[in-house]
């Protein structure tokens, strides 16, 4: 069996495995087009509710969590809340995208766990480059 070419540039490692959390379905089918043009990074689970957030994040345990504030149904936070990321040594890099930011709800997503709070007007030509920051500081692999 052949094996697949590498691109120039690229490692042997894994892909970083993304979930996009966005109720506005023109927004995440964006934001998985932007996750999957990077080549080195795959999405793993979609959402628009909170409910079905806590699903993917729980069953298929992201590397990078691409975050909306307003769900359909609940929050950005609830999510945050429910996976208890604080808590976790081992948790997905969370970069949460909203139209809504304000320093109090900021305050709150990075209590819970987020990393990164861009408004999504003005900010979202940063997830790529956030997307690569997360994928490059993974462990080398043996």
């Amino acid at each position: 069996m052949a094996s697949k070419p590498v691109k120039a540039g690229s490692t042997s490692r894994s892909a970083l495995k993304v979930a996009v959390v966005e109720d506005a379905e023109n927004i995440r089918q964006r934001l998985v087009q932007l996750v999957t043009d990077i080549g080195t990074m795959r999405v793993v689970g979609e959402a628009a509710t909170e409910e079905n957030a806590i699903a993917v994040c729980r069953q298929q345990l992201p590397e990078a969590l691409i975050l909306d504030m307003q769900l359909a149904d609940g929050s950005g936070l609830g999510v945050l809340k429910a996976m208890d990321y604080a808590a976790q040594p081992s948790r997905p890099a969370v970069i949460v995208l909203t139209n809504f930011p304000s320093p109090a709800v900021e305050r709150a997503a990075r209590d819970l766990g987020a990393e990164w709070f861009l408004d999504k007007s003005s900010e979202f030509y940063k997830l790529p480059q956030l997307l690569q920051l997360v994928a490059d500081r993974r462990p080398q692999p043996i």
